[in-house]
């Protein structure tokens, strides 16, 4: 509410109006750009509509500016979501000690394209590898299913990891 009043009260020389409205807008589609991609659908389609919007000199949300950051912005998070290490859902079922030995299964497939130092044939042991990633993945939603919770870990965990200096 106190937004509206100093957007229709507050003058553009006190920091309202136009001027401020368009401030919050920018800020709340940034704050909020991950629910949006989400719920929007796929960044392509929300690209063109901005696009056609700039085009065609169309009424939009934001301005031309924060349109060109947020196109840049969906295309980075399509390629985020493309690459993300996901659950093998087909395996949400398994009890832990089935799924350790899924994971098993795969170390020793990436194992098998590796002799010493020398990695025998690099695709295959590298969509090994992604495989692995794909059942630890698994195995953390069959032992954490709430999404919430999961988010909590990966954080405390990314957090952990970097104050090693495992990421600079």
């Amino acid at each position: 509410m106190i937004d509206v009043f100093i957007w229709k009260v507050v003058s553009d020389k006190f920091g309202g109006g136009i001027g401020y409205i368009q401030k919050f807008k920018d800020a709340w589609v940034i704050h909020n750009k991950n629910a949006i991609c989400d719920n929007v659908g796929d960044a392509e389609s929300v690209i063109a509509r901005i696009n056609f919007n700039l085009e065609h000199n169309s009424p939009m949300l934001v301005d031309e500016k924060l349109a060109h950051k947020i196109i840049g912005m969906l295309r980075e998070l399509e390629t985020l979501r493309k690459v993300k290490v996901r659950p093998a859902t087909k395996f949400l079922s398994n009890s832990i000690p089935v799924q350790m030995m899924k994971i098993e299964e795969e170390f020793r497939e990436v194992l098998e394209g590796i002799q010493g130092d020398m990695v025998i044939n690099k695709h295959n042991t590298l969509q090994e590898l992604m495989d692995m990633q794909g059942a630890c993945e698994t195995m953390v939603h069959i032992i954490e299913p709430n999404r919430e919770a999961r988010i909590i870990e990966k954080m405390q965990h990314f957090d952990k990891d970097n104050n090693r200096g495992y990421y600079n």
